[in-house]
């Protein structure tokens, strides 16, 4: 069975062009982790933003669709000025992971209610 862990991340690019540039290159470039890991985003229509939420997963990082959105992130803030906030969650009720990138930069860029999305007193709840 395994530990498992709800997970959850924002990424918060600069504008939309720029997240609709970056998930065109992820889709074309990318491996197919990658490409399975951008299919899997939610794409906010008219922000620049995508989010991934996931219940019950096995996040390690070591696994190659986990890894994949690790290096979503990662892209998203190196290649495109994007800000991004990862939350997970584990089984045991103090085993929590938070991580960002410019996050602080996030509240000035998106309505704060999408914050809430990572927020663990929101019940992981869609604000």
């Amino acid at each position: 069975m395994g530990y498992r862990s709800d997970v959850k991340y924002v990424i918060v690019f600069p504008s939309v062009e720029k997240r609709d540039e970056f998930l065109v290159k992820q889709k074309m470039l990318g491996n197919k982790h990658i490409q399975q890991a951008v299919n899997q985003l939610e794409v906010l229509e008219d922000k620049p933003v995508v989010r991934f939420h996931a219940d019950g997963w096995k996040w390690y990082e070591s696994y190659p669709e986990v890894h994949a959105h690790v290096v979503l992130c990662d892209i998203a803030a190196e290649a495109y000025g994007a800000a991004w906030r990862f939350v997970r969650i584990g089984e045991d009720y103090d085993d929590i992971d938070v991580e960002q990138h410019d996050a602080d930069d996030m509240r000035e860029m998106i309505d704060p209610r999408e914050l809430l999305y990572l927020d663990r007193s929101s019940g992981f709840d869609d604000p």
